[in-house]
């Protein structure tokens, strides 16, 4: 169903670690939306010159920022996920996400951007296919999410992908009204 409002929800407990995690409702891998969706969030948070990297760990905020767009039969969730530095408030990392996906939203992705994450993509896949039960998994995988052309059609899709179709699916996915965060706050006391 669609989802009208934001949605949260927050754990407290001795966990030795607080985490953020910020999420947006998007397409199913055979989707022609998905592709586009894929490769904003690796400009978000995949490596060490993504937007998110740069604004929480490069920054000393976050140990770690981690994202999942996993391609599946039926609609899914993006997330992207920082494990918090010493000190920090997870609440925190979320107003700086948001901040980062609403500039990304509002001025789009550059051009090196979208070549830095088809470059980031187009060698994951070749590296995830190496080996003949690598691709008996491929393929199973797309035929898991829907077609079993899928491995291979959505390389070509990454291919083809322009900045005005990422532009166009961070405004339509990427809204504050289909975003879902969830905060693990570490309660654990320090000597």
């Amino acid at each position: 169903p669609e989802q009208k409002a934001p949605r949260a929800c927050e754990i407290k407990k001795a966990a030795g670690v607080s985490i953020a995690t910020l999420a947006y409702k998007i397409p199913c891998a055979t989707d022609p939306d998905f592709a586009p969706v894929y490769m904003l969030s690796t400009i978000l948070a995949g490596g060490f010159s993504s937007r998110l990297q740069k604004a929480l760990v490069d920054r000393g905020y976050a140990a770690e920022i981690a994202h999942m767009t996993p391609a599946t039969f039926d609609p899914v969730i993006v997330s992207f996920t920082a494990t918090a530095a010493d000190g920090v408030k997870p609440e925190k990392l979320l107003k700086i996400m948001r901040a980062e996906i609403a500039k990304l939203v509002k001025s789009g992705v550059e051009t090196v951007e979208v070549a830095r994450a088809r470059e980031r993509i187009l060698s994951q896949m070749a590296e995830e296919r190496d080996g003949i039960w690598n691709e008996i998994r491929t393929v199973s995988e797309s035929l898991a999410a829907g077609d079993w052309t899928l491995g291979y059609a959505f390389e070509e899709r990454v291919k083809k992908i322009k900045r005005t179709d990422m532009d166009r699916v961070a405004r339509k996915y990427f809204t504050p009204r289909s975003e879902t965060t969830g905060i693990l706050t570490d309660t654990t006391e320090t000597l």
